[in-house]
């Protein structure tokens, strides 16, 4: 979809890029926007390096998760082969569809939609997704809801790595004599229960979010927890 709508046919059978997709690399709609105009005035360059900075965390915390495969070397089965294997895959899943991705929705997104700031102005849902509000500009219906479908499972993809990882580093800390001991038990299956039970209690600070006045930790937190992965 992403390709195919900034493409369009000329009468001479030549398939040309269309203003439709390029054009919101241009100004007003181009990539490099402006954040706090109004309380720095006149300050063009400061204000377009905040909202590079403001966006490069938000970007950074999608990124986070690739090191995962650090964790997995303990439990793999010949890591001196396997691991290389899935580091070289890991790199080009984030070439193609992080970057790709980020391609193709700057191709049909413009920066500028009023829908895209449903993620900084109330409690976010999947209509904050670049990915539904391309379906949506492009007047596709029914797709928003596969892609919320979608999406749905990648955020359950997305936990259970977090519970694995989040079990197996406060295993390692107990095993080192660096968290407490309970947390070096491990069930005949070898899974360490005690810490993935304290990292899925964690869980329910999801609910946190039914409140709107949570935005404010979430606020928070993102750049936190951004900032501390960064300095691991």
């Amino acid at each position: 979809m992403s390709i195919s709508t900034p493409l369009s046919a000329s009468p001479s059978g030549l398939i040309l890029l269309s203003c439709s997709g390029f054009r919101y690399w241009n100004p007003p709609h181009g990539p490099m926007g402006q954040y706090l105009n109004t309380q720095l005035p006149g300050r063009t360059s400061l204000t377009t390096f905040l909202g590079f900075w403001t966006t490069l965390i938000n970007a950074l915390f999608a990124y986070m998760g690739t090191e995962l495969i650090g964790v997995t070397v303990g439990e793999a089965q010949n890591p001196r082969k396997n691991i290389p294997i899935a580091i070289r895959r890991t790199f080009w899943r984030i070439l193609i569809f992080y970057v790709g991705g980020v391609f193709v929705i700057g191709l049909i997104v413009p920066r500028t939609d009023p829908t895209l700031f449903v993620a900084n102005t109330q409690r976010t849902g999947a209509a904050a997704s670049p990915f539904v509000v391309a379906t949506t500009l492009v007047g596709i219906k029914t797709l928003n809801h596969v892609i919320n479908g979608a999406i749905l499972i990648f955020v359950l993809s997305a936990a259970n790595s977090d519970l694995y990882i989040g079990s197996r580093t406060l295993y390692g800390l107990a095993v080192e004599g660096k968290a407490p001991a309970i947390f070096k038990r491990v069930n005949r299956l070898g899974v360490p229960y005690p810490a993935l039970i304290l990292c899925t209690a964690f869980c329910f600070l999801v609910y946190l979010n039914v409140s709107s006045s949570s935005q404010r930790g979430e606020f928070f937190s993102m750049p936190l927890s951004t900032i501390t992965k960064l300095s691991c």
